[in-house]
């Protein structure tokens, strides 16, 4: 083999490298969103629970001049409660982007509703990487 060859090898082997560990966390990200979501659709809060941190941020913010937010935390379960009991609407969804940031990632969601195509909203989904897997930290609808 010549000097050359080798060194061509080498260097496409480490991108290959590189771009395959730039790719895996947002496909764990995106499984992570994916099962809550398939979780919240099939009604199973305690499983929604677990995917969360044990405590969550809700927010629905508004688009204005003057930025208001009202958000608060809440526990794991009582997300998971109120979104599977308060808002058991028929349901498809779409992991429409996905950034992360180290330990950090955002996940933005088209929810559609069933019944009502015209009916979509977006929600943006912050996880945050715990020991060796990522939990949901704060789920945000802007409204606007």
């Amino acid at each position: 083999m010549s000097k050359i060859y080798r060194i061509t090898a080498t260097l496409v082997l480490a991108i290959a490298l590189i771009l395959l560990t730039a790719c895996a966390p947002t496909k764990q990200v995106n499984a992570v969103v994916d099962s809550f979501m398939g979780y919240w659709k099939d009604g199973n809060a305690d499983k929604m629970a677990e995917l969360m941190t044990s405590e969550v941020d809700f927010g629905i913010f508004f688009e204005t001049s003057t930025p208001k937010s009202d958000s608060r935390s809440v526990s794991a379960e009582a997300m998971a409660d109120f979104l599977t009991i308060e808002l058991d609407v028929d349901f498809t969804y779409v992991i429409s982007n996905t950034e992360t940031y180290g330990t950090y990632a955002t996940t933005t969601v088209l929810i559609t509703n069933a019944n009502d195509p015209e009916d979509t909203i977006e929600a943006i989904i912050h996880l945050v990487k715990v020991e060796k897997t990522w939990k949901i930290c704060l789920v945000a609808i802007p409204l606007g």
